[in-house]
């Protein structure tokens, strides 16, 4: 997949050289998992994991969607301020490609974008992703994602873990492995998604941080009893709350 966001970005963006070459500090390693798990999941069914059960209902031409079909045969809606949209092309259990998404697929291609001011309590920020999923098992009671994404955000943050306020820019590229949604519980219960993500802090004043840019590597995995984890560059560890989007460490 062509990567939308390199690692030396072009100076229209405002990182100068290449993203990288500055240390996180932990408050920014929190700052960046607060800011990554806002759109993965949200508490309306928003985010990536909202997509992802709307991207499955979409493949299996489920008439319960609240989504809109266009004449073009894209699906779209809106998630607390996101415009998502959806194409999808399906094959049967046999393979066989089929004319349109129905109940009879087993499979399918689905090409996934969502763009938009996202607002929650205490984070504010202006998102653009686009990518693609495979679905396997459409058939059964859990559906396999695999593919990729790359997203832009721009987020202004009040943070979970101390009392500061922070902006960033993030730009990520994210790979999707084995993910399984549960379609009776519509939620996430296996699978990885790893990310690498190129990050600047941006200054908060004469007296305030001053600008850094850094990359930081991430996995977020999904368990079987519908909770996550997220790891940063293998030392930060958080817990995520997928009914809410929320974050804690461990030891909390």
């Amino acid at each position: 997949m062509k990567r939308l966001f390199p690692t030396c970005l072009l100076a229209a963006t405002s990182f100068v050289g290449c993203a990288g070459s500055d240390t996180p500090t932990e408050a920014d390693y929190d700052d960046v998992a607060q800011a990554l798990t806002a759109v993965v999941v949200t508490d309306n069914e928003g985010g990536e994991v909202g997509a992802m059960i709307d991207a499955s209902s979409v493949a299996r031409g489920d008439g319960r969607l609240t989504l809109q079909l266009d004449a073009s045969g894209k699906y779209s809606g809106n998630h607390l301020g996101l415009d998502y949209a959806y194409t999808a092309t399906c094959s049967n259990a046999e393979g066989a490609p089929l004319a349109a998404c129905d109940k009879s697929s087993d499979s399918a291609d689905v090409t996934v974008s969502f763009s938009g001011e996202l607002t929650l309590p205490r984070l504010s920020a202006a998102v653009v992703r686009e990518g693609s999923w495979q679905l396997s098992g459409l058939q059964s009671e859990q559906v396999t994602f695999a593919g990729d994404s790359e997203l832009t955000v721009n987020t202004q943050l009040e943070s979970l873990f101390r009392d500061a306020t922070r902006a960033y820019r993030l730009n990520y590229v994210a790979s999707y492995e084995g993910v399984v949604l549960d379609k009776a519980t519509r939620r996430v219960v296996g699978g990885k998604v790893t990310y690498n993500i190129d990050s600047e802090r941006m200054a908060t004043g004469t007296r305030g941080e001053s600008e850094a840019q850094f990359n930081i590597d991430g996995v977020l995995e999904f368990k079987a009893d519908g909770t996550a984890s997220l790891t940063l560059d293998r030392s930060h560890t958080y817990n995520v709350h997928m009914g809410s989007g929320g974050l804690t460490k461990p030891n909390d």
